[in-house]
């Protein structure tokens, strides 16, 4: 996502926060953050709604309602739909030809949550995401806002900051989601380097490892070599 774009989201929620619009407004930005950014990142292109799927030809992907809220089901393998289908009471919907596969399904999905969302229903979300686990298939129980302020895992990694609003409001928001703990000295990184230069390259000067010791030399682990013309 681009930098003055994010920047204009985080404006935008801070400005919601304050007239008490936030929890919406903060749960979009977060799903746009996490899914669309990266897609657009990697294929060029932007995620359209397909309703409670996470794409159109995944309709095992999902997040759906349960007694107490929702849960998030990845049961993205054939594997796991079969699985999915028997614990849900209907292992018949394997060999129905309604949903041979991904395709067929995303097709009938209407169908398909006919058989799953009463099954849900029956159970709650951290009953369920412990339930499906067990069994092989990918799940996560949806926390609510006061669950994931009140995490221990992202206490202990310092993972909150404090903001205030134009009205002196001041709000708990998520702080970065990268932190540089330590910095090494350039210098140190230098003579690291040397001395893994030293034990890779062997006494033949002509041997194969001795082209990538050079190799790395010249163009750094990091960096590709320059094409000669």
């Amino acid at each position: 996502m681009p930098a003055g774009a994010a920047r204009r989201g985080g404006d935008h929620v801070v400005e919601q926060v304050d007239q008490g619009r936030g929890r919406d407004v903060v749960a979009a930005l977060a799903a746009t953050t996490i899914y669309d950014a990266v897609a657009f990142q990697y294929f060029g292109r932007l995620r359209g709604r397909v309703g409670a799927r996470f794409a159109p030809t995944q309709p095992t992907i999902a997040t759906l309602p349960c007694a107490d809220g929702f849960i998030g089901i990845h049961a993205a393998l054939h594997g796991m739909w079969v699985t999915l289908a028997n614990l849900c009471g209907h292992p018949e919907l394997v060999e129905d030809p309604r949903f041979a596969s991904p395709v067929d399904r995303a097709a009938r999905v209407d169908e398909l949550d006919g058989y799953l969302l009463p099954w849900l229903a029956t159970l709650g979300r951290w009953e369920l995401y412990h339930f499906l686990q067990r069994h092989r298939v990918c799940a996560s129980a949806l926390p609510t806002l006061d669950e994931v302020l009140a995490s221990p895992q992202l206490a202990v990694r310092d993972a909150w900051r404090t903001v205030s609003t134009p009205s002196g409001r001041s709000f708990r928001v998520p702080g970065p989601p990268a932190r540089v703990l330590a910095t090494a000295d350039p210098a140190a990184v230098a003579c690291a380097m040397a001395a893994a230069m030293a034990r890779v390259e062997p006494a033949n000067s002509g041997s194969k490892d001795a082209g990538r010791a050079r190799l790395m030399r010249r163009s750094g682990p990091f960096q590709s070599p320059r094409t000669r013309h």
